[in-house]
């Protein structure tokens, strides 16, 4: 479902994220088709470094056997996969380059090829109006490279994604409608039990918490708990000021993305980079201000890619900027960046 996002315009279709997703379906395929073709890695070993990631949990989840599962072996097909398990797939192979490919020196155009990519579908997930120029020679560069590379999988719906970035530099606007395309999943289990009028059945259960969404006015608050966050009234000392806290849940919606309990964040203090596995989120009142809190185990560099674990520690989540993927080393980890 897609709302009119600028009323002046009536004929013009906006670029939105699954455009762009399902157009590199087969680019994506063909890029894993030429790792298996050309190097002893198969797809169950991409399955296996897959579950070795910790992944935000807003970038979704893939099944254990994904790429057993969805990976056709036919020249130009697709993968069969919905757009937002195809975002988390060049996620994850994006680090599988990085981390075990790259070091081999194999495949050495085709990792600068799909380096592009990443860069590209980075600043279509960021999706505001000043990523669409990078997000425009980011595609110029990927086309080049791929059309050398991949010159059968050249389609249409590929070359759409150039003319969509120029519809979003003209318009301002990127659509996402990779929360409609989740809303399958709760009609797909209500029908598993319902079998009578399971499809109105099913409509009615999304309209019953789609009007408890809109009359909850935390939805359209920036910063927001979800509205199963269990209430309480607990007063304590934070930072020599008396904090009273109101709320408490595991998972909270801020300008910059969802986060969740076992999210690596990052927030920078005095221009420096923190990192810290969140536990818990809660609304507070600080000298009758509301704010909202992560309660995060941190972690400091050791060396190199290594970070150890720390204290706990109470972060303020306006200065949260993202949450990145991590690999577990004992009591440290080795967390994985993208674009930053």
């Amino acid at each position: 479902m897609r709302t009119p996002v600028n009323p002046d315009i009536q004929t013009t279709r906006h670029p939105d994220i699954q455009t762009h997703l399902t157009s590199h379906q087969s680019p994506l395929r063909g890029r894993l088709l030429r790792i298996i073709d050309n190097t002893d890695v198969t797809l169950q070993d991409l399955d296996t470094f897959a579950k070795k990631i910790d992944c935000p949990r807003s970038w979704g989840k893939l099944t254990p056997t994904f790429f057993q599962d969805r990976i056709v072996h036919k020249v130009t097909a697709h993968m069969r996969a919905f757009a937002s398990e195809v975002l988390t797939a060049v996620d994850i192979l994006g680090l599988f380059v990085e981390m075990v490919l790259a070091p081999t020196g194999k495949l050495s155009a085709e990792i600068e090829c799909f380096k592009h990519l990443r860069q590209l579908l980075h600043h279509i997930k960021l999706g505001t109006h000043e990523h669409a120029r990078p997000a425009l020679d980011a595609c110029r560069k990927h086309h080049h490279a791929f059309l050398a590379l991949y010159a059968v999988c050249a389609t249409p719906k590929l070359h759409y994604t150039w003319h969509a970035i120029l519809a979003w530099m003209k318009h301002g606007w990127h659509v996402s409608c990779l929360g409609a395309e989740a809303e399958h999943k709760q009609p797909k289990r209500i029908m598993a039990y319902s079998y009578n009028k399971c499809t109105s059945t099913a409509i009615s259960h999304w309209l019953r918490g789609f009007l408890a969404n809109v009359a909850n006015p935390c939805t359209f608050a920036p910063t927001h708990l979800p509205r199963d966050a269990k209430a309480c009234d607990y007063t304590v000392c934070m930072g020599g000021q008396i904090t009273n806290i109101l709320s408490y849940a595991i998972e909270i919606a801020t300008p910059v993305g969802t986060f969740h309990k076992g999210d690596l964040l990052r927030w920078c203090v005095n221009g420096s980079s923190c990192l810290g596995i969140a536990t818990l989120f809660f609304m507070a009142t600080v000298r009758s201000t509301i704010k909202f809190v992560a309660v995060v185990q941190t972690y400091s560099q050791v060396s190199g890619e290594l970070w150890q674990k720390c204290q706990f520690a109470c972060v303020n989540t306006d200065s949260v900027t993202t949450s990145l993927p991590f690999v577990k080393a004992g009591n440290c980890i080795r967390p994985r960046s993208f674009g930053l």
